[in-house]
């Protein structure tokens, strides 16, 4: 839906509803999305007045996924895990071993088999990880892997001892626990430059496959400084360690309202 006000006054606010049917494209595998405005706006200030996030960001997406691997008797290979929401951290840890040993029978050289589960003693979401080869000794080039931060493998390369390799920082099995709207169509004024992540609003993210809101319809209008004609609005949606956010189907709904510099021309 979307809605237009004017007030009576020299400057006019138009309110606009960016949802799926002023969508022109957008690029879901890289969290970005491009809306269309129902007319051009010479818009001077804007005010985000809600957000609604659909519940369907990913844990694990094509920015996350990749394992590098080197093995006894095999030359480097690179294993995806499965995209998609994982549970708990047992589901994903199941699906990293899987992976490992599936990516390994289709390595040149030996195959070799991987057990993953969390270290003993520690946080169940939070821990550290070991991963166990069957046999021989394998190497996590952790500096080359996207599931670097997601696995806690570090930003270096690590070796396994006696085949058994544990992992030096914590799983992030929880994501992002913001995400952050970004808008390059947005970024051209002084004002917006000092926003946490450069962001024109932030929203806590509640459990997987649950819908998050955002509402500020009070908040003060920022200020672009000068007048910028508005056709096309771009967002970036990101999470707070700058990765961008996927989301499966539905885009986000975003309530704006403009401060324009003239009446829009329908």
């Amino acid at each position: 839906m979307t809605s237009v006000a004017f007030q009576d006054s020299q400057l006019e606010n138009v309110s606009v509803t960016f949802d799926k049917s002023l969508l022109q494209r957008s690029s879901p595998s890289a969290g970005i999305y491009i809306f269309n405005t129902p007319y051009n706006i010479s818009v001077t200030k804007y005010r985000v007045d809600s957000v609604i996030i659909p519940g369907t960001q990913y844990h694990v997406d094509d920015t996350n996924n990749k394992i590098v691997v080197s093995a006894t008797g095999n030359p480097k290979f690179t294993a995806a895990i499965e995209k998609g929401f994982y549970a708990s951290e047992a589901k994903l840890l199941d699906a990293v071993d899987a992976t490992l040993t599936a990516a390994s029978l289709a390595a040149t050289g030996p195959d070799h088999t991987y057990t993953v589960e969390a270290v003993t003693g520690t946080n169940v979401t939070n821990g550290t990880i070991k991963i166990t080869q069957a046999s021989g000794e394998i190497t996590i080039h952790g500096g080359e892997s996207t599931a670097s931060h997601l696995l806690g493998l570090g930003d270096s390369d690590i070796t396994s001892s006696s085949s058994i390799l544990t992992c030096p920082d914590l799983v992030h099995l929880r994501g992002a626990d913001a995400l952050y709207v970004i808008s390059p169509t947005l970024t051209s004024n002084k004002s917006y430059a000092g926003k946490k992540n450069g962001s024109i609003a932030t929203i806590p993210l509640g459990e997987p496959n649950s819908v998050s809101t955002v509402t500020s319809e009070n908040a003060a209008f920022v200020d672009l400084e000068s007048s910028q004609s508005l056709r096309q609005f771009e967002i970036n949606l990101r999470g707070s360690n700058g990765l961008p956010i996927q989301l499966q189907g539905q885009p986000p709904v975003i309530k704006m309202t403009f401060a324009v510099s003239r009446r829009p021309i329908f």
